[in-house]
């Protein structure tokens, strides 16, 4: 994925959304700076609910997701979106 591809992707998120163009392209370079991307397996587990390093935060830049949940039914989310606990 380019760079300019990811920037339109964060642009997306239903957080960015809500901003002031301003705002939204500073919280856009914030992502970016402290961000890196990743390309799970596909199929892959990204997070384990309850480990210790899953107070990480995710941005979903394509493609889908399910999230599985103890004692609750599955949600599939699409790109673009924020997961984690």
């Amino acid at each position: 994925m380019k760079l300019e591809d990811i920037r339109q992707s964060l642009r997306k998120l239903p957080l960015a959304k809500v901003l002031s163009p301003a705002v939204r392209e500073r919280v856009v370079m914030a992502f970016l700076a402290c961000g890196e991307v990743r390309r799970p397996p596909k199929g892959g587990v990204l997070i384990n609910q309850g480990e210790p390093a899953s107070d990480a935060g995710y941005v979903l830049l394509e493609g889908a997701v399910s999230v599985q949940r103890n004692e609750h039914p599955p949600i599939c989310c699409g790109a673009p979106e924020i997961l984690g606990e």
